[in-house]
């Protein structure tokens, strides 16, 4: 007999799984991700001070790059997996 945890962490597996499926990164994407993040030159001196101070800003940009409409979907699918996760812990704190 396996664990009572066995189920659970094959159907968080499937939740992570499908939300990873969901957000397809492009390769352009990818490898400023895995790469060291270049400050813009054309930088204001709060960003450029962000920078200095080691903060990657890579995904502020990317952010600002989509419409309120994609942020909030963005927001959305990350929600409704934390709460499908939640839900597939049984036990879990409210």
């Amino acid at each position: 007999m396996g664990t009572p945890f066995a189920s659970t962490g094959a159907k968080a597996r499937e939740i992570l799984n499908q939300a990873f499926i969901e957000t397809v990164i492009d390769e352009a994407t990818l490898n400023a991700i895995n790469g060291p993040y270049v400050c813009r030159p054309d930088a204001g001196p709060a960003w450029r001070e962000t920078c200095r101070y080691g903060h990657d800003m890579s995904l502020v940009e990317y952010n600002l790059k989509l419409t309120p409409e994609q942020r909030l979907e963005q927001r959305q699918r990350a929600l409704n997996m934390i709460l499908d996760l939640t839900e597939a812990k049984p036990n879990a704190p409210e």
